[in-house]
């Protein structure tokens, strides 16, 4: 079971890792596999708000990474992840009301998805993106 106070445990694992392997590595890959997972799995236990927060700063995590990756492989790996990093930001802000924000977070994780060839990230996407479009249209 994960706690409040337990839940920056995730990204403070994801951080200095990265502090040790800034461009990325397998060990990076693995962790920021994990806090989606981790996030994943967990969404229902927290408040929206306070899971958008630590979402967003682990995807802030892995910027450096992401603009020089190690190789190629870790590269694409990191992209996934962010990816699913950013789909969770978008199902948290249409949950908090922030309409643009879900849209944003959504078309990220989507571009994300497509560029390293996930077409379930890809076709996740489609479901909140349809819902932040019809209440657009409301």
């Amino acid at each position: 079971m994960t706690t409040a106070s337990g839940l920056p445990a995730v990204r403070e694992s994801l951080r200095l890792a990265l502090l040790d392997a800034p461009h990325g590595s397998p060990l990076v890959v693995e962790l920021a596999e994990t806090a989606v997972e981790h996030y994943a799995l967990n969404y229902s236990r927290h408040a929206p708000g306070m899971l958008f927060d630590e979402v967003h700063a682990a995807r802030g995590l892995l910027g450096e990474a992401l603009a020089a990756p190690a190789d190629g492989v870790t590269g694409a790996e990191l992209r996934r992840a962010a990816g699913w990093l950013s789909a969770l930001l978008g199902n948290l802000a249409f949950h908090l009301a922030d309409r643009s924000g879900a849209r944003a977070h959504l078309a990220v994780a989507a571009s994300l998805g497509d560029r390293v060839g996930d077409d379930r990230l890809v076709a996740w996407t489609l479901g909140p993106q349809s819902m932040v479009a019809r209440l657009s249209e409301i």
